[in-house]
């Protein structure tokens, strides 16, 4: 018995290793909150070799590991609902801008960009947050993010529509908030 664990523990560890960064990133837009993502993708870890051996050899595990990652995820976020209890607000998570080391130019545009994108997708029900992050930052096809979310494909693109939606009106209006508060001279008002 004790070999098997070790030959399946192998095996899990060289399909799960190459997860852990898309699995951690995601669990970060979901929960905002370093401690709280670590802990979503520890227990989808647990959970996902608890159960390893229900996974189809030949499916795509990473999807598996984040139908398991979501379904805790709801789970949580459900139980703190029916305990009346809301999600506590948690740190505003800056994303790490990819720029060019070399490549100076355009870094703090990059980091403002990608600051404001984080505001905007922050203020996103967990409902489209998570079918956006899995489609434009994970790159999954409607089709495994119908399976991962366990809803239908139709579901799946009325949400990213809805999402997309409701991004692009949440950064006109911060733009349009900053364009408010800077006169035409370039000199912020204070408030």
């Amino acid at each position: 018995m004790l070999g098997w664990k070790k030959d399946r523990s192998k095996e899990f560890m060289t399909l799960a290793s190459p997860v852990m960064d898309a699995l951690y990133g995601t669990a970060m837009k979901l929960t905002r909150n370093e401690e709280v993502a670590r802990d979503l993708v520890q227990d989808s870890y647990l959970k996902a070799f608890k159960y390893f051996d229900t996974f189809e050899r030949g499916t795509n595990f990473k999807a598996w590991m984040f139908r398991i990652m979501t379904r805790l995820f709801y789970d949580s976020y459900n139980e703190r609902k029916r305990n009346a209890a809301m999600f506590s607000s948690f740190d505003d998570v800056t994303i790490n801008a990819t720029a060019d080391p070399d490549s100076r130019s355009g870094a703090g545009e990059r980091r403002l960009l990608a600051q404001e994108l984080q505001q905007a997708l922050d203020q996103l029900p967990a409902d489209f947050r998570l079918p956006l992050v899995l489609c434009d930052v994970h790159e999954f096809s409607y089709q495994e993010i119908a399976e991962i979310m366990e809803c239908p494909i139709g579901t799946v693109m009325s949400r990213l529509f809805r999402a997309r939606k409701r991004m692009k009106e949440i950064i006109l209006n911060m733009n349009q908030t900053d364009e408010a508060t800077t006169t035409k001279s370039g000199q912020i008002i204070p408030f």
